[in-house]
């Protein structure tokens, strides 16, 4: 049984250097600065739109909306508090 098949989901985290690295690897005349580049930007203009509208839809891909949240206390397990 593959790890798709089970129940339990496999939540994996994507970074920012690992999409530049899948840019530059899918465009090999691409420079790996041109491709961290290109991430980069793309989310800048993300968070410019973030920033104007409030709001974000990518197809096939999902939405972003940004929402207001009251403070709360930061907590440092590590020295107790």
């Amino acid at each position: 049984m593959s790890d798709q098949e089970g129940c339990e989901k496999q939540i994996r985290t994507l970074t920012r250097s690992a999409l530049a690295r899948a840019i530059y690897r899918e465009c090999p005349g691409l420079s790996r600065r041109a491709a961290r580049r290109i991430c980069d930007e793309v989310f800048e203009e993300i968070i410019a739109c973030l920033d104007e509208s409030g709001s974000v839809r990518l197809r096939q891909f999902g939405s972003f909306i940004v929402r207001k949240k009251r403070a709360r206390v930061g907590r440092n397990y590590g020295r107790g508090v």
